[in-house]
């Protein structure tokens, strides 16, 4: 049986996958594979967009891990070859650890096939020939000293931007809340009208008492309310509760901004939220008047902490409906007959652009777990 090869493609930033990287490394693969008579897996879909070999990222939630995962499993099996542009798309970490993946993946019996040069690193190759490891080490080296340079010359960067952004300097980046747009000359951020009046309403339906679920429901309902624009984790467009509850929480509304920046690939806070920053969307008597509520709200016997108990929905983000696509939402309608337990698609129940029926829960997972006793749950959802 002919070894099978693994392409590894990663670019570190949005702008390389719009040039001509991916073309060029997935070409350098084929290319290789026609050359030595080899199969190249196309099962496993081995590309990290966007994420940077400098802190391990890759290796710890990328494409890459899972291929490390698989290896130590002996899924991969010995003889298979790992195909890469240069070594500094496998890592650009301190050089210890750059090297003890270098090592294990070549000890599990991979091949390692740098692209560019040809280079070509396994357990043979190295024992027959150490300068090879050492040439191997010179790379692991500069490609982290650059990383490294690079990091350094950003953040300075970055640390003078913020320490101008206070002072009616240039603004940091594009991003903003919903409800405003960057100027042409990027030093002021301008509000929209009709989002405005969509925030300001939301606080006041909040303040007359209003759930964030119902003010969303209403707001939904309304066609001439403006909703937010169908963009990232809000692609499915119209209101969310989760969403009322973020901007009835953020002190964006009165004109604040609190930089971050990235540590080990979290965001955390840096320095003291910037007051305006933004031009503020309602007044701060409302904001803080919301923030009251909300407080006292939290503080009510048994409102104040995390769920406890017994779990109501075993399939929360897991099961989505299956004429539209949507995720379908557990609903308690309280003791039957007149109540009961439903599992309703969103775009139904929100956006009343799905036809789809609500299912009783109960009657859903009973039908599950008769017809999936097989499956092993901890594969779908590791620990």
């Amino acid at each position: 049986m002919e070894p099978k090869a693994y392409s590894y493609i990663r670019f570190s930033s949005p702008e390389q996958e719009k040039g001509d990287s991916l073309r060029r490394q997935i070409q350098l693969s084929e290319e290789y594979c026609k050359q030595h008579g080899l199969i190249l897996d196309d099962t496993l879909k081995l590309t990290d967009r966007g994420l940077s070999a400098f802190k391990g990222i890759h290796r710890t939630k990328g494409a890459l891990g899972e291929f490390l995962r698989l290896v130590e499993e002996g899924k991969i099996p010995p003889g298979s070859v790992l195909l890469v542009e240069n070594l500094d798309r496998l890592s650009r970490e301190q050089i210890l650890d750059a090297l003890n993946q270098f090592t294990s993946i070549i000890k599990a019996g991979i091949k390692i096939v740098t692209l560019q040069d040809g280079m070509e690193y396994d357990q043979e190759s190295i024992n027959q020939n150490w300068a090879q490891l050492i040439i191997s080490i010179t790379y692991m080296a500069r490609a982290h000293d650059e990383s490294e340079t690079k990091s350094k010359r950003i953040s300075a960067v970055w640390e003078n931007k913020r320490s101008k952004a206070g002072n009616g300097g240039e603004k940091l980046t594009a991003k903003a809340p919903a409800w405003l747009k960057l100027s042409q000359d990027r030093t002021k951020f301008i509000l929209i009208p009709e989002a405005a009046k969509a925030i300001e309403l939301i606080f006041r339906k909040k303040l007359a008492g209003k759930g964030a679920e119902r003010i969303a429901r209403e707001l939904n309902e309304d066609p001439n309310i403006w909703e937010p624009p169908r963009t990232g984790p809000k692609k499915t467009g119209g209101w969310r509760g989760s969403y009322i509850n973020k901007i009835l929480r953020s002190r964006a509304v009165i004109g604040e901004f609190q930089p971050h920046k990235l540590v080990d690939g979290k965001r955390q806070p840096i320095g003291d939220p910037i007051p305006d920053y933004f031009p503020p969307v309602i007044d701060k008597e409302l904001f803080y008047q919301v923030q009251a509520q909300l407080q006292a709200n939290a503080e009510k016997k048994g409102n104040a902490g995390g769920r406890t108990g017994k779990v109501s929905n075993l399939f929360t983000h897991v099961i989505k409906c299956g004429l539209c696509g949507y995720p379908m939402h557990f609903i308690n309608k309280g003791k039957p007959p007149k109540g009961g337990k439903y599992l309703v698609c969103d775009a139904s129940r929100r956006l009343k652009t799905c036809t789809a029926k609500p299912i009783r829960y109960e009657e859903f997972e009973q039908l599950f777990f008769d017809n999936f006793e097989e499956l092993d749950i901890s594969q779908l959802i590791p620990g």
